[in-house]
């Protein structure tokens, strides 16, 4: 469980970094898209060009504001990721301490992780338990 914890730890600027790069690209073309919108009905207005067109044309907006939406909910759904394996492994390790505590166990433990992380059995762990009756 430590590990998985330590790893969500070591994750969190990367999580972090994502999910403002995703948020702000997300918030810019949701701009493009409003911006877009307004250009297309000033055009329409100004040209008064046929149906056919003019749904061409209104529709580019609204393909912007899908993948905006799109964009952001990607930047939402990486940061509750997050925050829900970080309190996953943080629960459970507080529940194995606890549990430790009980009969006066503790130890030290040493994790490295490799860069390519995928799971617990990527990581070098070297544990010392103290107080073992």
């Amino acid at each position: 469980m430590n590990v998985v914890y330590q790893h969500t730890i070591k994750d969190k600027w990367w999580n972090y970094s994502y999910t403002i790069l995703f948020g702000l690209l997300g918030v810019g073309l949701f701009g493009l898209s409003a911006y877009s919108l307004s250009y297309v009905s000033e055009m329409h207005s100004s040209l008064a060009p046929s149906n056919a067109h003019a749904l061409k044309l209104y529709l580019i907006p609204f393909i912007i504001f899908g993948v905006a939406l799109k964009v952001l909910s990607q930047a939402i759904g990486m940061y509750n990721m997050y925050i829900l394996k970080t309190r996953e492994a943080k629960l459970k390790k507080d529940r194995i301490d606890a549990v430790l505590e009980l009969y006066y166990i503790t130890y030290d433990l040493e994790i490295d992780l490799h860069r390519n992380y995928r799971s617990p059995q990527d990581a070098k762990v070297d544990l010392e338990v103290h107080n073992l009756r």
